[in-house]
């Protein structure tokens, strides 16, 4: 019941993100997805960050963004404190529905 609940509040707050874009080429949801991945991975432990800069690239070739498009919309949201807000909140839902 808790992830049903979870699953519906992530939906609709992803759904009441603004569909222009943040800075060119990511969306409110793009960005909202790739953090989302991105928070997923475990973090490097025992000096292995070949493996997780893999899976970071990985990630952001899947979401048709670059770390440095990631952080021009992180900058640019820094300026959009409502926003912001919005797209975290999707973000931590997302992190707390069970995988």
């Amino acid at each position: 019941m808790r992830r049903a609940s979870l699953v519906v509040v992530s939906a609709v707050l992803l759904a009441s993100c603004r569909g222009q874009e943040i800075v060119s080429g990511v969306s409110d949801s793009t960005f909202a997805r790739t953090m989302i991945a991105l928070r997923r991975l475990p973090l490097a432990t025992g000096g292995d960050t070949t493996a997780r800069t893999a899976a970071r690239d990985s990630i952001l070739r899947a979401h048709g963004v670059t770390a440095a498009q990631l952080e021009s919309a992180a900058v640019r949201l820094a300026s959009q404190p409502d926003r912001a807000a919005n797209l975290w909140r999707v973000i931590e839902a997302a992190q707390l529905a069970p995988k």
